[in-house]
């Protein structure tokens, strides 16, 4: 699966004769437009990641438990 994102041509801009702030403006429009294109797409999950994930919480919550053997049932008078 291939997800392809808008083309973005940056032009490069002369710092001289700019003030922070009007570079500070600039710089978050080309931010906003190098994410408007996949705004609302949903994020693919990674299934491995998820599996591993899953598997280090396991490992960590019943890690000092998985050894130990089963109670045997008790008789209940």
């Amino acid at each position: 699966m291939s997800l392809k994102g808008p083309t973005v041509t940056v032009d490069p801009v002369p710092v001289e004769g700019k003030t922070i702030k009007a570079l500070t403006l600039l710089h978050l429009k080309r931010t906003h437009d190098l994410f408007a294109g996949n705004h609302g797409q949903a994020i693919p999950l990674d299934e491995g990641g998820q599996r591993l994930k899953l598997a280090c919480k396991v490992h960590d919550e019943y890690g000092s438990v998985m050894h130990l053997e089963a109670p045997a049932p008790s008789k209940a008078k």
